[in-house]
């Protein structure tokens, strides 16, 4: 928690920016403008920008050793600066010149202070002003001066004929009311005892403005310092540059700055003016958000994409583009949109990814596309040559901490491209393997393959199920076993190898291989299944087929007992297999249960089908003891 009166300490408030710079990795001056008033809040900084109008006053303040002028280009306007006192006029210039030419932005302009002799003087830091209005701050400084001014609520009962008959006629020109030029200039004081209200504008300002020769020769002026070459650059023009520049009574006098542009010079081609109903739906028009940019960039000397990193929304809303940005969830968005012929890769443009941008898959697909232009990818075996590292570094970071793995996010962005490498027959590129993503890709390939639908079935399979596919082979020699690499695939299953120690592929070869020693001169087909023979819906499988016999085999591992778990029994078993029993009745065949605790020497393999089935007695060769 931030002590009280923490913030009125400009020490603190150093330290405070010094901190977040390093926290924000800022390394040159120019990284300021990557910093928006929620950053500076979100990092316990938001009671600081009440004591300033704009982060361009706060930075100026406490940084006042760089120059900040890039942030806040306002030209200077030349004002009236004579000096409300009783020395001469060229005096009274030389000073307000030489105080305004020591401090051209307001920095050490003298704030009012309570005047209670009683009491410790209270000091409160003074914004950064435009130039214009920062000339201004002096002269009222002077003003306050030589009306014996202590405290900023002294000027509660004064209105604008002050000023007035002080020779102030700049500053009546440009603020219908006292209380709007002390608003102004002042910004740091809280004004809730000024008569605003009350206050009506002051025939000076009101006589002025309403002549329309005033109003010209301000549009000339402003034409002159905003460098508009031809009547379309007034597009870009928006009513609170106007105000800024001190045309506050332009605009009272007029609906608008372009009502007034029409109005005042008709002998112009305003033809390329939006019309009121235009003006409303001009930012919906690609075209005009396009030639708004442009400005910009011209404005800003930004000439690559890349460039664009440095511009922050503030900077456009403050260009009078907020209402692009109305249109696009960031600056990336429009820019991306608006200018299709470039290769926008979002770490080269934005300095931060905007919030809840790679929620939206078509972001995540233009960024890898972009990625694909930048790396010259043509086919899906392209993208073994970009690492991890590299899709970090151009923003991606957080894109990949939504997905298991590299390739689980390339098979998730482009799922209409094949990236089971394994499939063409080519040299797999290197590391391939290590993704999860390529590994449950496999293994789901070799379960459609072998026609696997139980977890358990998996242990039925040989090795050879695994490097018959190509890959396999190094697949095995990686990770050790089957057990392991099923593991890998599904981590969100259960495999333990000892549930499954009995049944390994090895014993399950010997029991085929005894099988076959039993009935050396007949056709033994392993791994047996027919469409017809179906329990509950599903598909039975066999461990061997004996076609001459029409003799199937059920082998019960270890763990098909394990699996019954604690709600099952041995009687819910054998009613499953009495059930298989009848379904292969129909079709014929003859079903005998081999369980893994069974001697599966020939003889006993004999005696066990005999028994089952007496009528096979005659039909089987009688093995040696």
């Amino acid at each position: 928690k931030i002590p009280r009166k923490f913030w009125n300490s400009h020490d603190n408030q150093r330290k405070f920016m010094d901190k977040l710079g390093k926290k924000l990795e800022l390394e040159h001056v120019s990284d300021w403008r990557t910093v928006s008033a929620r950053d500076i809040e979100k990092h316990g900084g938001g009671r600081l920008l009440e004591l300033y109008p704009t982060i361009f006053d706060l930075l100026s303040s406490i940084y006042p050793e760089y120059d900040w002028t890039s942030f806040n280009t306002r030209p200077v306007v030349s004002y009236n600066t004579s000096t409300p006192s009783s020395e001469s006029k060229d005096i009274q210039e030389e000073k307000t010149a030489k105080t305004v030419g020591d401090d051209p932005h307001g920095l050490n302009m003298t704030s009012f202070t309570p005047a209670d002799a009683g009491k410790p003087e209270i000091k409160i830091a003074a914004p950064v002003l435009i130039p214009h209005r920062a000339e201004q701050r002096a002269w009222m400084d002077k003003l306050a001066e030589k009306l014996k001014i202590s405290s900023h609520n002294d000027w509660v009962d004064l209105t604008m004929d002050v000023v007035i008959e002080n020779e102030g006629y700049d500053i009546a020109k440009e603020y219908p009311t006292l209380s709007a030029a002390l608003r102004k200039l002042y910004p740091e004081f809280e004004w809730k005892r000024l008569p605003q209200i009350r206050q009506l504008p002051h025939h000076y300002w009101s006589d002025y403005w309403k002549e329309d020769e005033n109003q010209k020769a301000f549009i000339n002026e402003l034409e002159e310092k905003l460098n508009i070459q031809t009547n379309k650059d007034w597009i870009y023009v928006s009513d609170a540059q106007v105000k800024d520049h001190g045309g506050f009574g332009l605009l009272f006098f007029h609906s608008s700055l372009h009502h007034a542009l029409k109005k005042l010079f008709p002998g112009r081609d305003w033809s390329a003016l939006p019309t009121k109903s235009q003006n409303i739906s001009q930012w919906r028009d690609t075209k005009h958000q396009r030639a708004f940019l442009d400005q910009v960039a011209a404005t800003l000397n930004i000439t690559s994409p890349e460039e664009w990193k440095l511009v922050t929304p503030q900077q456009i809303k403050a260009l009078g583009g907020g209402k692009l940005l109305l249109y696009y969830p960031s600056l990336y968005d429009a820019l991306r949109t608006l200018y299709p012929e470039h290769n926008w890769v979002i770490g080269d443009t934005c300095k931060r990814i905007p919030r809840g941008h790679w929620n939206k898959h078509d972001n995540r697909r233009a960024f890898l596309d972009s990625l694909a232009r930048k790396f010259g990818i043509a086919s899906p075996r392209d993208w073994a040559n970009v690492s991890v590292h590299m899709i970090r570094k151009f923003g991606g970071s957080a894109l990949l901490k939504t997905y298991s793995s590299m390739y689980d996010m390339l098979r998730s962005v482009y799922p209409e491209q094949n990236f089971d490498f394994f499939l063409d027959g080519q040299q797999l590129p290197n590391y391939y393997w290590n993704d999860p993503a390529n590994v449950r890709s496999f293994i789901s390939y070799v379960s459609k393959k072998r026609d696997i639908e139980l977890k358990d079935e998996w242990f039925d399979l040989p090795d050879s199920a695994l490097t018959d596919v190509y890959g396999g082979t190094a697949l095995l020699q990686k990770y050790g076993s089957l057990i392991n690499i099923l593991q890998i695939a599904y981590p969100d299953e259960v495999w333990d190898p000892e549930l499954y120690q009995g049944t390994k592929p090895s014993e399950r070869k010997r029991l085929f291989a005894q099988i076959t020693r039993l009935l050396p001169n007949e056709e033994v087909i392993q791994r047996y299944s027919r469409d017809d023979i179906r329990v509950n819906g599903k598909k039975i499988k066999f461990f061997c087929y004996v076609p001459s016999l029409q003799l199937v085999v059920k082998y019960h591992s270890k763990a098909d007992y394990r699996n019954l778990g604690l709600v099952s029994s041995l009687d819910m078993y054998d009613n499953y297999d009495k059930d298989i029993v009848s379904a292969c009745d129909e079709q014929g065949l003859k079903m005998v249960v081999i369980p893994y605790w069974y001697d599966w020497s020939p003889l006993s393999l004999h005696k066990l089908i005999v028994s089952t089935h007496p009528s096979l007695g005659d039909k089987l060769p009688q093995p040696s003891s």
